[in-house]
């Protein structure tokens, strides 16, 4: 005995939503203190002989500079608006 089975799918409509945004922007003014680094890289002459452990040494120095600037950022209060 053989037996047959056919298997399919339907889409089935489960609701739907709307959404509404409503977008109320409000000119503001701030004082803020910003702050910028300089890094200054100064030749002096040796006053001294090389010796051979300072000959022999590979050496990387690194400075970093940073700087500020204004910016802002927005976030959402939750609340809803309308």
């Amino acid at each position: 005995m053989e037996e047959e089975l056919k298997v399919g799918k339907r889409a089935i409509d489960r609701g739907r939503v709307r959404v509404h945004s409503h977008v109320v922007e409000r000119p503001v003014e701030e004082q803020v203190s910003l702050r910028d680094e300089q890094v200054t890289v100064e030749r002096r002459p040796v006053n001294r002989p090389v010796s051979a452990a300072d000959a022999m040494q590979d050496r990387v120095i690194e400075a970093q500079e940073f700087t500020e600037r204004a910016g802002g950022a927005e976030r959402g209060t939750g609340k809803r608006r309308g």
